[in-house]
């Protein structure tokens, strides 16, 4: 499954992804920003928190 979406992120012509409060819970953001950069993905935060 994980291979099946690196091959869609990199297929992807404008990749963008969303994300919540569970990136900065889980101390995912370094994560984050790693992976949006490779993918030259913007990144939006989700207006709604379950904070």
């Amino acid at each position: 499954m994980l291979a099946q979406i690196g091959a869609a992120l990199d297929a992807a012509r404008r990749p963008a992804f969303v994300v919540g409060a569970a990136v900065d819970r889980n101390g995912a953001w370094e994560a984050v920003r790693a992976l949006a950069e490779r993918h030259r993905a913007a990144v939006f935060v989700a207006p709604m928190s379950g904070r």
